[in-house]
C-alpha cells in the first residue's frame, strides 16, 4: 500500500490525503477530519473514553503524516535499502 494515496476532485485537484491506516479508521467508525491536508481520526469512540483507555492501557498516534522525503538520482533505492528496516 502507498505511503499516501492523494484523492482528486472532479477538476483533478488534489483535495486531501489518506495514510495507509485510513482504511483502518472507517472500519472503526473514527470521525475523520482535515488535518495539515490529511484525513485523519480526531476520536473513535468519545474523548473520554478515549482518555480513560489510553491511561489505563496503551495508545499510538499515527505520525506517518508528519514528513515527506523525497530521494532521488541513481543510488536512492541502494541508499533506501540499506538504511531501512522495510524492504524497498
Amino acid at each position: 500500500m502507498p505511503f499516501r494515496i492523494p484523492i482528486k476532485s472532479i477538476e483533478g485537484v488534489i483535495m486531501s490525503l489518506r495514510t495507509a491506516l485510513y482504511n483502518h479508521h472507517q472500519e472503526n467508525k473514527a470521525k475523520i477530519i482535515d488535518f495539515a491536508g490529511f484525513e485523519l481520526p480526531v476520536w473513535f469512540s468519545s474523548i473520554k473514553e478515549e482518555h480513560l483507555k489510553v491511561r489505563g492501557d496503551v495508545g499510538a498516534f499515527d505520525i506517518s503524516h508528519m514528513g515527506v522525503i523525497l530521494f532521488k538520482g541513481a543510488g536512492a533505492k541502494a541508499f533506501l535499502q540499506k538504511i531501512s528496516c522495510n524492504d524497498i
